[in-house]
């Protein structure tokens, strides 16, 4: 509409601006357009080019840094257009799986600073995640701990998976529950249930939630307890992003998989990152940040 405007108007120029997401957009095909044509220009400033940039915001560019896959952190702060690859999790691996929890020098299993549960609602297909939260090496790292998925094709009672989830709750010491959006009555009913733990809808942003579990996979963060969490790895390992007409990989999952425990998984450990790290949204959904 406005390229074309400016075509009857001689004269006419305009500043278009944005930011970067992947090669398959019209902003990468207009950025490229300053090599074809001389009366183009394009201007690349990534975040830290702002002299006006407060210490704050400095230092969640850093802690960005550690947290982010490298390919989207330099697409989020350095305005860089970035190839996507089919699979989602590209930074799984094998060596994500562990068969015994993390220990301590003396041998003892290290404490969980937290433990969180990540559901998703289904009447054919709900799912549960429990995850735990220790430190080490001055950051906090993730092990899913147990993960229940329900693939018999037939209808699960809300009952039965308020049961699979109280058992691991009491199993985890479970602290908060994040689940998804769809199903505000069923939050409400486990909130009366469970008294010790808070139960409240998840930060469901699909791309970012993926992002950053990614993220913690990048930087050796986040492990798959085995064999308890095998079915969940290899569905994590085959998730993929939508393709478009000329086999573009676009930045959201493919339509159609079998995902419902890795929901859980980005629920659980996407909602934790994001309301850790914004007290104010924490507050709003009565979540208190230790």
């Amino acid at each position: 509409v406005i390229i074309p405007a400016m075509g009857d108007t001689p004269g006419s120029t305009a500043l278009l601006t944005g930011t970067p997401k992947g090669k398959v957009n019209h902003l990468f095909d207009l950025y490229n357009r300053a090599q074809e044509f001389d009366d183009w220009e394009s201007f690349h400033f990534v975040t830290l080019d702002n002299d006006k940039l407060p210490e704050s915001a400095r230092k969640e560019i850093e802690r960005s840094r550690l947290v982010l896959p490298p390919r989207i952190f330099r697409q989020e702060n350095e305005a860089s257009f970035e190839d996507f690859p089919g699979q989602i999790f590209d930074h799984l691996d094998p060596r994500c799986k562990i068969t015994e929890l993390p220990k301590d020098f003396n041998g003892k299993p290290l404490p969980f600073k937290r433990t969180i549960l990540g559901v998703d609602w289904g009447d054919v297909n709900p799912a549960c995640v429990a995850v735990g939260v220790f430190d080490r090496d001055d950051s906090e790292h993730y092990v899913i701990l147990d993960a229940w998925y329900s693939d018999t094709g037939q209808n699960v009672l809300d009952y039965e998976h308020l049961g699979i989830a109280a058992e691991m709750i009491d199993r985890w010491g479970v602290r908060y529950a994040y689940c998804g959006h769809d199903r505000p009555a069923s939050i409400e009913k486990w909130n009366r249930h469970f008294k010790r733990t808070r139960v409240v809808q998840a930060f469901t942003a699909v791309s970012e939630g993926n992002n950053s579990v990614n993220g913690l996979l990048a930087n050796n963060r986040l492990w798959l307890r085995s064999p308890q969490c095998d079915e969940l790895y290899e569905r994590m390992a085959g998730y993929h992003r939508r393709q478009d007409k000329n086999g573009n990989f676009l930045d959201e999952p493919a339509p159609g998989q079998v995902d419902h425990d890795v929901d859980c998984c980005r629920y659980a450990c996407g909602s934790d990152i994001y309301f850790r790290s914004n007290r104010g949204s924490a507050q709003k959904s009565n979540i208190k940040i230790y």
